[in-house]
């Protein structure tokens, strides 16, 4: 499924090498904004996020 996802997305948009090198920044900035609105509003959303933040980490 990601193939296939890149290989549409490389269709309309070009993604830069530096996008991957990059990658791991950008998914622990995206969870801890998660973290951040759902601790008080859906805590098994919270949660989850902490979990997958600790497997990046």
């Amino acid at each position: 499924m990601k193939k296939a996802f890149l290989n549409g997305y490389n269709k309309y948009m070009v993604i830069q090498s530096e996008f991957y090198k990059k990658l791991k920044v950008y998914l622990i900035r995206l969870i801890i904004d998660h973290c951040s609105w759902s601790y008080i509003r859906a805590n098994d959303y919270y949660t989850s996020n902490i979990d997958f933040l600790k497997r990046l980490l």
